[in-house]
């Protein structure tokens, strides 16, 4: 064999490695038939905390679910993680050209932090409600760069312990498609010793 095609064969291997590593970390599946408030009838993909065993759907569909060791995390006056989310869904990952890398139009996961440490870390001014479950803020950080967004929404479901937080360059999402994401949060079973 020559040194092309062996470098060629080797590439193959590492990349259907790679999609064995993600397969394990990734799950796609349908779900149930009924829709009233969750996510349609279509295939999506789950984010699974490690922590709480909980599940979070989001769609198949222009979403990219991000390995445990992932995560996205707004720094505070020290450059420090202030909130953080690990193993993350994103929404149309690499959107912008001049950050294809480490761009995206909304992000969805669980989170350890509540909701006023994320306003607080996100910044701007902010018009805050809250529905049942879900704590939502419209906020205008101070933030710069070409891919940067004017108005971000955050929003957040908290239950059983567990905080799951979808945030949103304004216009990426709709309120259904944000409810959608957080209503689609089942908790663990908790282990029954018989």
């Amino acid at each position: 064999m020559t040194r092309a095609r062996t470098a060629v064969v080797l590439a193959v291997l590492a990349v259907i490695a790679v999609g064995a590593t993600v397969g394990v970390a990734v799950a796609t599946r349908e779900p149930e038939t009924e829709t009233s408030g969750h996510l349609p009838p279509a295939a999506v993909q789950s984010v699974v905390d490690a922590a709480s065993g909980a599940r979070l759907d989001v769609p198949a569909d222009d979403w990219t679910v991000r390995g445990q060791r992932a995560r996205i995390y707004y720094a505070d006056a020290h450059g420090r993680p202030a909130v953080v989310v690990r193993g993350p869904a994103v929404l149309r990952a690499g959107y912008c050209g001049a950050q294809p890398h480490g761009s995206y139009r909304a992000f969805a996961g669980f989170t350890r932090q509540p909701f006023d440490a994320w306003v607080t870390a996100i910044g701007g001014p902010a018009e805050r409600s809250t529905d049942g479950e879900i704590q939502r803020a419209t906020l205008q950080p101070d933030a710069s760069g070409p891919c940067a967004a004017a108005e971000v929404e955050l929003a957040m479901r908290s239950t059983g312990g567990v905080h799951v937080v979808v945030v949103a360059d304004a216009g990426a999402l709709d309120d259904d498609e944000v409810d959608a994401v957080l209503a689609s949060l089942e908790l663990a079973e908790p282990d029954v010793a018989h």
